[in-house]
């Protein structure tokens, strides 16, 4: 099976592409309401879909993708005010955490992965922080969340191939380095930094960032003119904790790699579900004020 998508690497991954990107039209356009609730209600059948806690419009959902990536009920997940907390900025699985070496490495089930060339840029402001690997599953909440409360400093896409990142995926070598992906860079007022990597996969629809968006529209062009990285600086962009930084229109993985002023101690287990808001991390600080 991987080497089936190996040879779709070599050649381009044009049909694949092309397919997806007809998929992505697909799933934006208006339907017949009734086409798209038997869409809907066969995907919520076949994946066991909780919608008791989404935010449903009043007239119901007018596209495939505002019902995929949809919204959850205010209230429904609360993020630690604490500053020395980190909380998830995703829902779904944690397949890996771990610290951030100074060989500027980090591990994922036996898979290492230069911190340079997974964001595409300068890893040495994260050496001595921790990283957590999240999977979100078709069924999951698909927005992705501010960990911290911090000035975004870039957002970089970076073109790669589009492997499906599942249980087939994670045989493919160094898949995380290798997919299409979004790096989001925040610093906050103490020092701390934390990086938010949202990564592709072959039927994902798209990734948008919520406080641009032109950025997606703008990585098409790039994709199309074969460019490798496309960057984008912001000045005066803050987001507090909690506040949405993208969202994936189909499953797919969000790393997070967090660095703060006083060391970090994991309080997750891999392994297990995490909800957005959960907290992952509690720095030294907060141990010794406690």
């Amino acid at each position: 099976m991987a080497s089936s998508f190996f040879a779709l690497e070599r050649h381009g991954l044009s049909a694949i592409r092309k397919l997806r990107i007809l998929l992505s039209h697909l799933a934006s356009s208006k339907i017949p309401h009734w086409l798209l609730d038997k869409l809907i209600s066969s995907f919520v059948h076949f994946y066991g879909v909780d919608l008791s806690e989404a935010e449903i419009p009043p007239n119901g959902f007018c596209t495939f993708n505002s019902f995929f990536a949809r919204a959850l009920r205010p209230g429904a997940r609360r993020f630690p005010e604490k500053a020395w907390l980190i909380p998830s900025p995703a829902e779904g699985r944690l397949l890996a955490e771990g610290s951030i070496t100074n060989g500027t490495h980090i591990h994922v089930k036996g898979e290492s992965y230069p911190i340079n060339e997974l964001l595409g840029a300068d890893s040495a402001p994260l050496v001595g922080g921790r990283f957590s690997v999240i999977y979100l599953a078709p069924p999951d909440y698909h927005r992705v969340h501010s960990p911290i409360d911090g000035k975004v400093r870039f957002a970089r896409w970076v073109n790669g191939a589009i492997f499906p990142v599942n249980a087939i995926g994670q045989k493919i070598p160094r898949i995380y380095a290798r997919n299409e992906r979004i790096v989001v860079w925040q610093e906050g007022e103490g020092g701390e930094v934390a990086v938010t990597v949202l990564v592709g996969a072959m039927v994902v629809g798209g990734i948008e960032l919520a406080f641009d968006k032109e950025f997606r529209q703008q990585t098409l062009v790039a994709a199309l003119n074969h460019q490798r990285v496309f960057e984008r600086q912001y000045h005066g962009i803050r987001l507090s904790k909690g506040s949405e930084i993208g969202r994936f229109m189909i499953g797919s993985t969000v790393i997070l790699l967090v660095k703060s002023t006083h060391e970090l101690l994991p309080v997750a287990s891999v392994s297990q579900r995490i909800q957005l808001g959960e907290v992952l991390y509690c720095s030294q600080k907060g141990e010794m004020m406690q």
